[in-house]
């Protein structure tokens, strides 16, 4: 390719990345004030908060295809028959609740448990379980999970992308940590059906403050675990009887023999 064609492709490429940018703008503009997407999933009609439309990765998806963000992953775990209805189920990470909402309509729980550390970002979670909740018990918590009760900060951030802000432990941090296993009640310890982490690397520290859960609920686990995470993820977890699935790109389901 002759350097002026190659230019040229260059010059069209930031041009439609310009005008795609400039069209994401105009619909959450059309959204109104009150920042709100009707979306439709399998004929469901549901009704999203998008307060960071304009420039966060999740809740532009969520306007352009008015449909949950990672639809088809969600599906398949449904068609993958793992996740009864009538249990517990945890979701750490739970961001805007994208995911809770899904798990909330279609697993139906005895009660959901949903973390979110990111205080802007769990107020959007909050609204949402009050647009979509039916009727049944969701607890949403503005904290960080963690092996152990305690406080944590903000350790990473990528523009753009909400749910890829990860936090560490630190003892003089302004976020609040807790463990799984001493935030559920001892009953729900032991009715875990389902867990879903999504903590950006985090998830050991997760799962060392779940230590009841797994030996008394052995739920079914979806965790994202990136490439150079995955053997001690998985090593981990082989001590509780659980291997690993991958269900898409870093993300695995693990399952207790």
């Amino acid at each position: 390719m002759p350097p002026w064609a190659e230019n040229l492709n260059k010059m069209m490429v930031r041009l439609n990345r310009r005008m795609e940018y400039q069209n994401q703008l105009i619909a959450f503009g059309n959204l109104g004030p009150d920042h709100i997407v009707d979306i439709s999933h399998r004929g469901d009609p549901f009704r999203i908060y998008v307060p960071f439309g304009d420039r966060d990765l999740i809740q532009r998806h969520l306007i352009a295809d008015r449909d949950f963000y990672e639809s088809e992953y969600l599906n398949k775990l449904r068609e993958m028959d793992i996740v009864p209805e009538g249990q517990v189920i945890i979701d750490a990470g739970a961001n805007i609740g994208n995911h809770t909402v899904y798990f909330d309509h279609y697993f139906k729980p005895s009660r959901l448990y949903c973390f979110e550390p990111q205080r802007t970002v769990f107020d959007a979670l909050q609204r949402n379980i009050e647009l979509n909740a039916k009727g049944r018990d969701i607890r949403a918590t503005n904290a960080l999970l963690g092996a152990a009760k305690g406080t944590g900060s903000l350790a990473s951030y990528k523009q753009g992308n909400l749910g890829a802000a990860s936090f560490s432990h630190d003892n003089n941090g302004q976020t609040p940590m807790v463990s799984l296993d001493d935030t559920l009640t001892k009953a729900d310890l032991k009715k875990v059906g389902f867990v879903k982490i999504d903590v950006e690397g985090y998830q050991i520290e997760v799962l060392r403050g779940a230590h009841n859960i797994l030996t008394q609920s052995k739920p079914t686990l979806w965790i994202e675990v990136f490439r150079h995470e995955r053997e001690e993820c998985d090593a981990f977890l082989a001590d509780y009887g659980y291997s690993g699935t991958e269900l898409y790109r870093s993300n695995v389901i693990y399952q207790a023999s």
